[in-house]
């Protein structure tokens, strides 16, 4: 059933209440009533919260999509998220740069724009602020995010920049990167 058609089903459902109450099913509590519709309509809004998972979309440099792969797994598998970001494409791509491709291919302009529909839907950012580094596109979608009243994530200072960080380094403290 869509949500449109769960709104309807719903709406039907509150005037066919309100009509058994005018006609006496319900007695003359009115305001037990009322506090009946109303608790119905909280636990309803609530559960559609509760079933929806929250949208997270990374921002960052291309030069770390590696990390930023690594980061968005973990953000799947320990948040149950659902993620956004960058594309990690193979090296037999056609062309594959290691970084920047979508200045490479042309489009730079119409993928930012792109990731900003993104963060439109989403619930909020996860920005890869890698060594401190934030480039003048992520600092746009960092900007419009706190515009748009998105909480704001950052790598340097979350627990899964800290969890990717111990996976960079191997156990003997060599870099892995």
């Amino acid at each position: 059933m869509s949500e449109e058609d769960e709104k309807s089903y719903f709406k039907n459902w509150l005037e066919s209440q309100e009509k058994r109450f005018h006609c006496g099913h319900f007695g003359l509590n009115k305001i037990a009533f009322s506090a009946f519709l109303e608790g119905i309509k909280y636990i309803t809004l609530k559960s559609n919260d509760i079933d929806k998972p929250k949208i997270v979309v990374l921002c960052g440099s291309s030069k770390f999509v590696e990390i930023m792969a690594v980061a968005q797994w973990l953000i799947e598998r320990d948040e149950l998220a659902i993620t956004m970001g960058l594309n990690l494409l193979p090296q037999w791509y056609p062309n594959c740069p290691p970084d920047h491709l979508a200045e490479h291919e042309g489009c730079a302009s119409l993928m930012d724009e792109l990731h900003l529909r993104k963060i439109d839907i989403s619930d909020e950012i996860f920005v890869v602020d890698w060594d401190n580094y934030i480039g003048d596109s992520t600092s746009n979608e960092i900007k419009y995010a706190e515009k748009k009243g998105k909480r704001i994530r950052y790598f340097s200072s979350d627990i899964i920049g800290q969890q990717v960080c111990k996976l960079i380094v191997s156990s003997n403290g060599n870099v892995l990167l």
